[in-house]
């Protein structure tokens, strides 16, 4: 026998009225054999192992007998706790079933109990495998698991804990992608709130993925099943428990149909321009994204009523810059881009020339024509103390008549250009001296108003304002000539013809005012007198002296002029008769006496001649 108690009965077959001794491993006892039987109780010594028990009987004669024995097996040690390996400690789950599986020592009977129907097992090759109901409800489930031993022995017990679950969690949220969202991607993340350690499972038009709940939100890649149109995505979660929980939906508007490029309206392609900040609209497809780029700083911007309007800012420096537009629809398609060029120029151009007028030109005309070299294509403007003017450059030059400011005094002419890219040149500058008043007119010294001549050449002079043009008309071969220190000096010629000659003198200022005229008359008379007579002394007269007076008739107020073999002498005509002492040469001989007249106009007339003969010798 195999036991854990030390105390045990023992009976059996014996003589009527002997008695019964019981020794061994057990305190000896004996007792009376009533009716061929005895019942004796024992204790066993303690101590595991086998204990002898012997029995022999003493029958009333005194005869003690053989001894039967026999050998009991005690064994009070406790087997171990059995191990449980399965379920594990904790265990999540919806399940009420469950088996319990573990170690244990073999020949043991494996007991269940806790909160469940109790059940039992045998240990086999040192293990078990007992399969319970936990009570239902949800919560936390106790199992616990012991063995006894085939002596009786009981183990302590193992447990563990089951958590029953049966209560499914709500439908996980769907924060990303947005319901009705227009995309081109067949790839996007759904991401939502959902319940710790839940496996999250998303499905529909698409391939299914699945993924953990943490930090009570989920994240899964999908990929979309191609071609355009709506797409469902269904997500659901399965708690720790194994609960499913029902579906969120939404639907996604697949479109990957590219847009077409949008127009660009402004600015002109091959613009050339000066400014770095430029609006660049054209048409487009509304609700998309216009997005521009190239030499500049890029933007973007949304297409409304199928247009657009984005201000950029051009790449600094010269030279072409390229602008490219293209548009992603609501569905993230991105359309080809439409291009142009737009050339940025902000070099200024060279200040223009001024070849005419001179510069510090003195003039009375408001009236003048600006003339000079400039850049081919530019436009030339004119401003300063005038009415601005402006015109284009051709062939590299500008011609712009322009009205100076009115009163006298000096007026600046500035000119500078504007190139085609709106850049503006320095500006060259002259200044222009507006004289409107007019000078006063010339004085005539020379010839005397009212000379009586008869010389056609005369030379007219004068005070004059300096540097004007003095100018001589009238019974004349017009002349002119400068006016220098204040004063003029011009030769003329008169008209032929006796008779009074008018001679007349203006001048014209530097600035080209006219003044009023200055005018004399000079008489002409080109007719010579006759030759004047001789009445004094007779011709062929034969003299000693030298001396003698020359008389006769003349015109009055002619100059008599006698010459010949003496010395020639002048006088004056008066009362038509004239009377001169002359003085004959020396040296005896004939000597001749000539006779003229010049008249106040300085005609010379012919000479009356006579012959005296001078006879000094004794």
């Amino acid at each position: 026998l195999l036991t854990n108690v030390l105390n045990h009965t023992v009976s059996g077959a014996c003589e009527s009225g002997a008695t019964v001794n019981v020794s061994g491993d057990i305190a000896p006892v004996s007792g009376s054999c009533s009716g061929s039987s005895y019942s004796l109780g024992v204790v066993l010594l303690s101590g595991d192992g086998a204990k002898a028990i012997n029995v022999s009987q003493t029958d009333l004669g005194g005869n003690v007998s053989a001894s039967s024995s026999l050998s009991i097996i005690l064994d009070q040690s406790e087997p171990l706790a059995p191990t449980i390996t399965s379920p594990s400690n904790n265990l999540l789950t919806n399940n009420l079933s469950q088996t319990i599986v573990g170690a244990c020592e073999s020949g043991t009977t494996v007991n269940v109990s806790g909160d469940l129907t109790a059940g039992s097992g045998s240990c086999s090759a040192s293990a078990y495998s007992i399969t319970i109901n936990l009570d239902s409800g949800d919560g936390i489930k106790v199992v616990n698991v012991s063995q006894v031993d085939g002596a009786g022995n009981t183990s302590p017990s193992n447990s563990i804990n089951i958590n029953i679950d049966e209560s499914a969690p709500v439908a996980p949220s769907i924060t990303g992608p947005l319901d009705g969202l227009l995309t081109n991607s067949l790839d996007h993340t759904v991401t939502g709130a959902c319940e710790n350690g839940a496996t999250v499972n998303v499905s529909g038009d698409l391939v299914s993925a699945s993924g953990s709940c943490v930090s009570l939100s989920y994240s899964i890649d999908v990929v979309l099943t191609s071609g355009d149109g709506a797409k469902a995505i269904t997500v659901s979660q399965r708690d720790e428990a194994g609960n499913d929980s029902p579906s969120s939906s939404i639907s996604l508007n697949l479109d990957r149909d590219a847009p077409i490029a949008p127009t660009i309206i402004t600015p002109s392609n091959g613009l050339l321009t000066n400014v770095l900040n430029h609006t660049v609209s054209g048409a487009c497809e509304s609700g998309a994204t216009v997005n521009v780029s190239g030499d500049l700083t890029s933007v973007s911007g949304s297409c409304s009523g199928s247009s657009y309007s984005l201000g950029v800012v051009l790449l600094s420096g010269d030279g072409a810059k390229a602008i490219n537009v293209s548009q992603t629809d609501l569905g993230g398609n991105v359309s080809p881009s439409s291009s142009i060029s737009v050339s940025l120029d902000q070099s200024e151009p060279l200040a223009p020339t001024i070849t005419s007028p001179s510069n510090n030109l003195l003039t009375n005309n408001l009236s003048q024509t600006i003339v000079g070299a400039c850049e081919s294509g530019t436009t030339v403007n004119v401003s300063g103390d005038l009415t601005a003017g402006s015109g284009s450059c051709s062939a590299s030059a500008y011609s712009i008549t322009i009205n100076l400011d009115s009163g006298d005094g000096i007026k600046v002419v500035n000119v500078s250009q504007v190139d085609g890219a709106g850049n503006t040149s320095p500006s060259n500058s002259i200044n222009i001296n507006i004289d409107e008043s007019a000078p006063v007119a010339p004085s005539i010294t020379g010839p005397l108003d009212g000379l009586l001549t008869n010389s056609l050449d005369h030379t007219v002079t004068g005070a004059c304002e300096n540097g004007a043009t003095v100018n001589v008309s009238g019974d004349l071969v017009s002349a002119s000539g400068s006016c220098v220190s204040l004063s003029y000096s011009i030769d003329v010629v008169l008209t032929s013809g006796d008779g009074a000659k008018a001679i007349t003198v203006s001048q014209r200022d530097e600035a080209g005012n006219d003044s009023p005229s200055s005018s004399i008359s000079l008489n002409l008379d080109r007719d010579a007198p006759i030759a004047p007579t001789i009445i004094t002394p007779s011709n062929g007269l034969l003299t000693n002296v030298l001396n003698h007076t020359v008389s006769g008739a003349c015109e009055s107020g002619a100059t008599v002029n006698v010459s010949g073999d003496i010395a020639p002498v002048s006088g004056s005509c008066s009362g038509s008769s004239y009377s001169l002492g002359v003085v004959l040469l020396s040296g005896d001989g004939a000597k001749a006496i000539n006779v003229s007249q010049t008249d106040l106009g300085g005609n010379v007339s012919a000479s009356s001649s006579l012959s005296i003969i001078l006879d000094q010798s004794e």
